[in-house]
């Protein structure tokens, strides 16, 4: 069912973090490919708390940021469960570059992703610049490249 982001975001982002909590408990293999900021489920509080800040203003929706940040950071806890779930992820470099707050923000993020990165159920992959993006026609959308195109060889 479609469902417009203005629509979603009126209420705030804290239920709309919330409203993602039965797919997470549902859901067995995550893998999650990402261009230019921290996976969700990959972020510190304060990331995620600049990140919702931002998008409250940009998009006009009430600035519950704080709250939407503990929702995520709480959810993500899922990594961290027994069970049988694992999490794949393969974000690019340009992720670490990518400034969505301070410096401390972004040096805490860093080192909770060096953190994540022992948990047994958790691989991450990173995209250098250095490898060029192998292109290939996309749902009709030339030179647009899918993530599954890329080899062990590249990350």
């Amino acid at each position: 069912m479609y469902s417009s982001w203005k629509r979603r975001e009126r209420g705030g982002l804290t239920r709309l973090q919330n409203s993602y909590l039965p797919l997470y408990e549902r859901t067995r293999t995550f893998r999650t490919y990402a261009s230019d900021m921290v996976p969700g489920t990959l972020q510190t509080h304060d990331y995620a708390q600049s990140l919702f800040a931002t998008l409250s203003r940009f998009r006009g929706v009430p600035d519950d940021s704080e709250r939407a940040a503990a929702a995520r950071v709480e959810r993500s806890r899922i990594m961290q469960r027994p069970g049988r779930r694992t999490f794949a992820f393969l974000p690019e470099e340009a992720v670490s570059h990518h400034r969505t707050a301070n410096a401390q923000v972004m040096s805490g993020q860093l080192t909770h992703l060096l953190a994540v990165m022992t948990y047994p159920q958790v691989s991450i992959g990173i995209i250098p610049f250095a490898v060029s993006p192998v292109t290939a026609p996309a749902a009709g959308r030339c030179g647009r490249w899918k993530p599954s195109a890329w080899s062990d060889r590249h990350v």
